[in-house]
Formats: structure tokens, sequence, C-alpha cells
């Protein structure tokens, strides 16, 4: 890594510039780790050569950092190595911005983040062809079920438990996903005729997390061999599989707007929307179209009945959705 102070392209200030061989010759599967707040860019595009299972490009261990790509690429090169993401935010990392980068052919999926986060910015990100090999290793853990070992995402956010209890939760607040597009998440070559699909798949994972805003942002192209779904909130679901239940902690508070959800596809069961456990959420001026089964889903929270069962809070406006496929 060479140490910088220097104005990039859009006029950014750049503490740090990354390299490709920062990347590539990380001593660990951690990739590249940003350990210390500050501005970090990519200097080029990467063509990431990692041949370690379960690892990631650049990690981020640190609070209050901005990445930003400059308009560049992480691209896994081998796609026979399983689940790898180009970056991940650590556990506990807070005020974190990830800008202007595309994220492309992830196999366990594009973004990470680990859980007790806060203050999580997306903005002009764009992936493509990630989540074809699920996050296996990961503590996707979401309270009443098991884990989720094949549950792919092009971002996921996990505020899951990584011992399945109502104790062990890691709830993610303040997340903003602004004009970023999500292109073919959880397979390889074509939607029609996949090389590789993961079983389950969903572009946007949110796990026990709540104050959610997704704006003027695209997804499209989804394919899940079992399950396929645009956008899949799972909040705590308020027990734990053979104990007594504990009271009901919902996540909430979303405004998803401006939205394109586009050919979400699975052999058996198909979303634009998926939503358990979600009060307060709008759902504003966005077209949902080209779905195998159904557009909307709600469980226990957000949605009126006209889509869903409603809950306290729940708006929709303007929704715009298309007749199903």
């Amino acid at each position: 890594m060479k140490s910088i102070v220097t104005e990039i392209n859009d006029k950014l200030m750049c503490d740090f510039v990354i390299y490709p061989e920062d990347i590539n010759d990380a001593p660990t599967a951690q990739g590249y780790i940003i350990s210390a707040p500050g501005n970090y860019c990519l200097a080029q595009g990467v063509d990431w050569t990692s041949a370690q299972q379960d690892g990631f490009a650049i990690t981020i261990a640190s609070s209050d950092v901005v990445l930003s790509g400059n308009n560049h690429f992480i691209k896994q090169f081998n796609s026979n190595v399983r689940h790898l993401f180009p970056i991940q935010i650590q556990v506990g990392a807070r005020n974190v911005k990830i800008q202007d980068i595309l994220l492309e052919r992830g196999s366990g999926g594009a973004i990470y983040v680990g859980g007790n986060n806060s203050q999580i910015v997306l903005e002009r990100v764009t992936t493509l062809n990630c989540g074809y090999f699920g996050p296996t290793t990961l503590d996707i853990n979401i309270v009443t079920f098991p884990t989720f070992p094949s549950w792919s995402a092009s971002v996921l956010f996990n505020g899951g438990s990584p011992t399945n209890d109502n104790a062990g939760l890691r709830p993610i607040r303040e997340v903003v996903i602004t004009d970023c597009n999500f292109f073919d998440t959880g397979f390889l070559g074509s939607i029609d005729n996949p090389t590789q699909s993961e079983s389950q798949v969903s572009p946007i994972l949110t796990v026990h997390t709540s104050d959610i805003s997704i704006t003027r942002s695209n997804i499209i192209g989804c394919l899940g061999d079992n399950r396929g779904w645009g956008i899949s909130h799972w909040g705590r679901s308020g027990a734990v599989a053979g104990s007594t239940p504990a009271l009901v902690d919902r996540t909430r508070n979303g405004l998803w707007s401006e939205l394109l959800i586009q050919n979400v596809r699975s052999h058996s069961l198909a979303k634009g929307v998926w939503t358990r456990r979600f009060d307060d959420l709008q759902f504003q001026d966005s077209n949902v179209q080209e779905i195998d089964c159904e557009l909307v889903r709600n469980l226990t929270g957000a949605f009126p009945e006209s889509v869903g069962p409603g809950a306290e809070g729940a708006k929709i406006e303007s929704p715009n959705f298309v007749a199903q496929r």
C-alpha cells in the first residue's frame, strides 16, 4: 500500500490508495485490512486472484471510513473458488461509506456486513454476477431458524446471532443504499442457462436490520434454485427452537422508494419483496415486475392487506406493480 494524500478524478481526497498487489499479495484471507479511519481509494481495477476459500479482497475493520472505488472494479478472477466477498465490514464498525465501485463475480456475494454496525452507506455501488456459491462459513443465524448455509446475497447485512439465540443478536442500524445497481445475483452465465447457481438468493438480504433507506436503485436478474427474493428482510422472530418464546422485538423504520425490481426467478419460490417482522416500512414509487411467483409478501408486518398482512405504521404509495409473469 502506498500512503499518499492526493486528489483523484472525482476530487475525493484520499489518505490511502489501494493497489491490486495490496489485495492479491495479502497474507491472510482477510485481504487488505483497513484498520484506521480515513479515506481509501482504489488506484485501478483489480482482478482478484485469491485461491483461498471463505475470503475477502478488502476488510474494513475500523469505524469512520470512506472506501471509494474511484469508478474502478474488483472482479474475482477464478470463479471456482467458493464463498468469496470482495468487501466485508467487520462486526462493530460504524460510520462506513462505500461508493463508486463495481463488484463482479464474488462467489459468496459482493459486500458482507458482520453485525453491531450503524451508519452504513452504499452509494453508486454496482454488483454483477455475485452470490453463485453461498457464504457457508459465515454466521447467518436467525432466531428460531438454523443457519442458512446456502443463502447468497449481493449485499448481506447480518445482524443475526452466531449462537442462534436471542442474547447473541448483533442488530444493524441506519443503512442507506442510494443509486445502486444489483445485477444477476445468484448465478453465472445467463439467467436462462446458468453455468452455476445457488439455492436461496436475494440481491439485498437484511437480518435484524432497522432504519433502512433504499432509494433510486435497480435490482435486476436474480435466480435461486430453491428460492429467489429481490429484497429479503428477516427480523427477530421472538423465540428460540426448544425454548420459551421471548418478547418480539421487531425491526422498524424503512423507506424504500424509486426502485425497479425485475426478473426474480426460482424453481420453487420467487418474490419481489419478502419481509418478516418489519414495522413502519414505506414502499413508494417503485416498479416490481417479471416475478415468477408473488410480487410482495410480508409475514407479520409492513404491507397492507392488498399485498400481504398489514401492520401499524405501514404505508405503500404508487407501487406501480406490473402483472405477474
